[in-house]
């Protein structure tokens, strides 16, 4: 059983210390190979109570925030026990598959454990491979091989190793020791520059108020903020949180705030009865372009099925609508003569979209990233992404996190 816990804390604690990455996750399934076949789905059990009840921690604080902190833990016990049973079967299989079974079980994990919520689809931010984007040139052949490639050579490697004697073993973690200690002298936080932006940071993020309040203290803060080489202003998801629909007089005062300047601004509209998560392009008194967010996010914007039957929403947020890829084309911005992709918070950690090979613009909602941990697992998201696509990710998020300048 040391086996299952020293493999599983091995793999938890890069969640909080990503630094230790190219260690951990290079070294995490060596302590497996030693399992016996006794009680094997028991010990899968455990290895996923440890990993996922400690990856989804972050979900308490969440639903503390909101006063619900009752239900964040039931959520948060639920949702641990169901990923553990596929960890279970994983170590079931393992003995006898080892490399497969481990790339199938994060492959999962990445595309299809969070189905009954809905969806096919995964958990992006327990990724073997986000967390070794802490040292993004170990990602380099990413681009070339995919995520499945990348996962051959790591678990292949390890599976390996783990066939040597005790003095090669040794050797190759004293080497990933002294390859952390190199790799650390030379990161770099990446700036970008977008030539005549400005980023508004949401005044709600401290304090919610109610529309009237927010749409005027959004026009101060353009007004106060724009400068005389301003050419665009940017503003983050959810930086007005109403119907845009419904407030049509502020799309005058924002952009009279700009001295008519174009305004980018996340805001939610409705069309056919559905509300949208939407960034609009404001320009002389007029909605010139809109943009509808591509997928949704569960609890936060997407119903979760067993919701229904707590009769309202879990967390009480305006559940949103998503549209459909033949819906739009216009996810291209210009700015100063240069074009990005616009992506939408959920849209950009679920891959849902078709990278065209341009810069992309990612404007997210940090609020529900409740711990400071799960923030930096998704800031080392930003790092796989760029990557994995080959382009640059100029992000600015609610909190004012941001790497534009």
């Amino acid at each position: 059983m040391l086996d299952i816990f020293l493999s599983a804390i091995f793999f938890a604690v890069t969640f909080f210390v990503p630094q230790l990455s190219l260690v951990t996750m290079m070294i995490f399934l060596m302590p497996l190979y030693k399992i016996g076949n006794e009680k094997k789905l028991l010990k899968g059990f455990i290895w996923g109570l440890i990993v996922f009840g400690v990856h989804w921690s972050w979900i308490i604080m969440l639903f503390k925030k909101e006063l619900l902190y009752s239900t964040g833990i039931v959520l948060w016990i639920l949702i641990t026990i169901w990923c553990s049973l596929f960890s279970a079967l994983w170590i079931y299989f393992f003995k006898n598959h080892r490399t497969i079974s481990t790339i199938l079980f994060f492959v999962f994990i990445k595309q299809g454990i969070l189905l009954p919520l809905g969806k096919l689809e995964g958990l992006p931010l327990l990724n073997p491979l986000v967390l070794l984007a802490q040292y993004p040139i170990c990602l380099k052949p990413l681009y070339y091989i995919s995520d499945i490639g990348m996962f051959t050579i790591i678990f292949g490697l390890q599976n390996w190793i783990a066939n040597k004697n005790n003095i090669l073993q040794s050797f190759y973690i004293l080497l990933l020791c002294l390859l952390t200690l190199i790799a650390q002298q030379y990161l770099v936080e990446k700036k970008y520059i977008i030539n005549g932006a400005t980023i508004i940071t949401p005044w709600w993020y401290q304090q919610k108020k109610g529309a009237m309040f927010e749409g005027y203290r959004l026009a101060h803060d353009i007004g106060k903020q724009s400068t005389a080489t301003t050419q665009i202003i940017i503003t983050p998801e959810s930086t007005f949180c109403f119907d845009v629909n419904e407030f049509l007089h502020f799309i005058s005062v924002w952009c009279d705030s700009s001295q008519n300047i174009p305004i980018l601004l996340s805001a939610y509209t409705v069309s056919g009865g559905n509300p949208h998560n939407s960034l609009l392009l404001l320009h002389n008194n007029t909605l010139v372009r809109k943009y509808l967010k591509k997928h949704k996010m569960p609890f936060m914007e997407r119903t979760v099925w067993f919701e229904y039957f707590l009769k309202s929403p879990i967390l009480s947020f305006d559940f949103l609508s998503d549209a459909s890829v033949a819906q739009f084309q216009n996810d291209l911005i210009g700015i100063s003569g240069k074009i990005y992709q616009l992506f939408v918070c959920s849209e950009f950690f679920w891959e849902v979209k078709k990278i065209w090979g341009y810069p992309i613009l990612f404007l997210w909602n940090d609020i529900w990233l409740s711990s400071d941990y799960i923030k930096k697992i998704a800031l080392l998201f930003i790092s796989y992404f760029e990557q994995k696509y080959h382009v640059p990710v100029y992000y600015a998020a609610t909190s004012g996190m941001k790497n534009i300048c």
